[in-house]
């Protein structure tokens, strides 16, 4: 409710309700490792099955449907898709065709990154001189 967000952010942990990128790849990881570790406790599956590959789907589904409930906002949804790329590339086979995907995968999120903030100096720029003629008009 609203009295519960204003008592929070009042007492200063209403940072504690964000979910950010990194929550989706924690979801991810975590799912990843104990599901990976879970199918090692079954020799056949360890054996003679690509239980890494099976580790890196589940750690996907998981990473979506959390991504589905915390309401899929901008940055967990940029986080799911780079999520989506690292699992996509356990799942290749280990080589020199991983490696390229997961450079390609710094280089995009690097620009990204670059671009979202070049928009965000120019937003910020565009508002203070809209403010700055209001304030002149208004004196």
């Amino acid at each position: 409710t609203e009295d519960n967000q204003q008592a929070m952010r009042e007492s200063g942990l209403a940072h504690m309700l964000a979910i950010s990128g990194l929550h989706v790849g924690m979801v991810a990881g975590v799912l990843f490792f104990f599901s990976r570790l879970l199918m090692t406790c079954l020799p056949y599956l360890a054996l003679y099955h690509p239980i890494k590959k099976y580790a890196a789907v589940i750690a996907l589904i998981g990473a979506l449907f959390y991504t589905l409930i915390v309401g899929a906002t901008i940055p967990t949804q940029r986080a799911l898709i780079m999520t989506g790329l690292v699992m996509v590339a356990i799942m290749e086979e280990e080589g020199e065709e991983v490696r390229m995907v997961l450079v390609v995968l710094v280089v995009t999120d690097s620009l990204l990154l670059y671009i979202l903030q070049l928009l965000e100096e120019e937003i910020l720029r565009l508002l203070n001189r809209h403010i700055g003629g209001l304030k002149t008009k208004i004196q």
